[in-house]
């Protein structure tokens, strides 16, 4: 007997009137007519296809149609929990210990296929681990142990892929808060063993991590790419596209969404596509609270720097500080995660800065700077510390301002010779003349020194871009008296 034709026999009369009636609604008159005979059970196949007026190719096609339409049913069927496909897996154990042999390879077999699209190895293990046991006395049981234990190490590789991404954000995010120099080389070293790991297997899913770590260390990182990836950030990102709106189910990229619309942003920011970044900017500012919680595969809070910056340029940062207000209802940051909690306490202070709430400002960092540890982050130190000044100065409270001036020059004595920091130091100059029991500096005086700082800043490693610098700075210290 067919295997057709002996799960059709098997069928319960609930589930042969349920198939029955389905090829009734759609007008499959054929594929009624062989369902109905097979299930009859009183005709060789070839009476049936002179019956069915088909020949053998015809015949055959049929038979093939109405085994899929047949699956199609018991496995909708199968699951009354869930109309999600992955979510049948659960009920696998149901399958061995209750059904038919041939039923239960069909509805299996379903399941294979409808899980390779879901690019889910770890549920088509399940599979394969119940299809093997249904096999266990034909040929077919070796194979389908392959195939088990294959994609028992495609889902290691996978968490191996997911987790290689974690520690690339966690990397990129220490080395923007220390710019250590070995670290660059850690992310180089782990860019390489993700694109090692993704060679093994095609998924969409390890296409999508290697995506993600490309594009990052190329825009945000200050190195050249040296991985074996040879596309450009614009078809890397393309790509990233494509593959979201292929799976437009899957439950992943319903949420890395989010850092292909971060990446993106950053591109078309840096290419000065200006309405394509909007776009992007939209997407994350509406979700910004749950995008902070992406530190395992972004680098969420450079997206607040960003804020910011575009803030500055469409003279709106006033408006940042009942965002913000908000943003602390929906959202608590990590202090455990150093950088990102160090990125976001500036950008909180940063709003209370211009919503000239001063004062508030400096609870914020100094908040901040109880908190964490700048042991090895001198710039991290010296930015946190010039911010810090600068609000006790606007708040008229030059003791605690000249307090931390002190700290400042002595780190940067510390730091003498090294030309990096060369823009922190005309930063402390600046604020030094507000602090001491000299007359007033000259407006030429000081535009010249907010000047000198803004071409150093340009050049250097930039500090401070949460401040809006130029002529808008110079307004708000002219205001300091002395």
């Amino acid at each position: 007997m067919s295997k057709l034709k002996s799960i059709i026999v098997q069928l319960q009369p609930d589930e042969f009137e349920g198939v029955r009636k389905q090829l009734e609604r759609t007008g499959a008159d054929k594929f009624l007519k062989l369902f109905i005979y097979f299930r009859e059970n009183n005709y060789r196949d070839d009476k049936i296809k002179e019956l069915l007026k088909v020949n053998d190719s015809a015949y055959y096609t049929l038979k093939s149609r109405l085994l899929d339409k047949v699956q199609d049913f018991l496995s909708n069927r199968f699951s009354v929990n869930s109309t999600d496909v992955l979510h049948k897996v659960e009920d696998i154990p149901d399958l061995l210990y209750t059904m038919n042999r041939r039923k239960a390879i069909t509805i299996l077999h379903k399941l294979e296929q409808d899980i390779q699209v879901h690019d889910s190895p770890y549920k088509l293990a399940s599979v394969y681990d119940a299809l093997k046991k249904l096999h266990m006395h034909t040929p077919k049981y070796y194979e389908y142990t392959q195939l088990y234990n294959r994609h028992i190490a495609y889902t290691i590789a996978m968490d191996k892929a997911g987790d290689l991404l974690m520690e690339f954000f966690k990397k990129l995010a220490d080395w923007h808060f220390n710019r250590d120099e070995t670290t660059l080389q850690v992310l180089s070293l782990l860019q390489q063993e993700l694109y090692h790991v993704g060679k093994l297997y095609e998924s969409h899913h390890m296409a999508m991590y290697r995506c993600i770590m490309d594009v990052a260390y190329m825009l945000i990182l200050p190195i050249e790419k040296k991985a074996g990836v040879e596309e450009t950030v614009q078809e890397l990102i393309t790509r990233m596209e494509e593959i979201i709106k292929k799976n437009p189910n899957d439950k992943l990229y319903t949420h890395l969404k989010l850092s292909y619309h971060f990446l993106a942003f950053e591109f078309e920011r840096k290419n000065v596509n200006i309405r394509a970044s909007e776009d992007h900017f939209k997407e994350l500012d509406k979700n910004i609270s749950t995008f902070l919680l992406y530190n395992h595969c972004s680098y969420p809070t450079l997206f607040l720097t960003r804020k910011l910056e575009r803030a500055f340029k469409n003279n709106i940062e006033h408006k940042l500080y009942d965002e913000t207000v908000q943003l602390l209802k929906e959202f608590e940051p990590d202090r455990d995660d150093k950088p990102n909690y160090y990125n976001f306490m500036l950008y909180r202070a940063a709003a209370s800065f211009y919503g000239q709430k001063y004062q508030e400002a400096t609870g914020v960092l100094v908040r901040m700077m109880n908190d964490i540890s700048f042991k090895n982050s001198p710039r991290a130190e010296l930015e946190a510390r010039l911010f810090l000044t600068l609000c006790y100065i606007l708040s008229e409270d030059i003791d605690l301002a000249q307090s931390h001036l002190r700290s400042v020059a002595r780190k940067l004595r510390e730091l003498e010779g090294n030309g990096t920091f060369d823009n922190a130091r005309l930063f402390y100059k600046l604020l030094l003349s507000f602090t001491g029991s000299r007359e007033k500096q000259n407006k030429e005086k000081l535009l010249n020194m907010i000047i000198k700082f803004d071409l150093e800043n340009q050049s250097n490693d930039p500090i401070l871009v949460f401040i809006k610098s130029g002529e808008s700075l110079y307004k708000l210290l002219e205001k300091v008296k002395k």
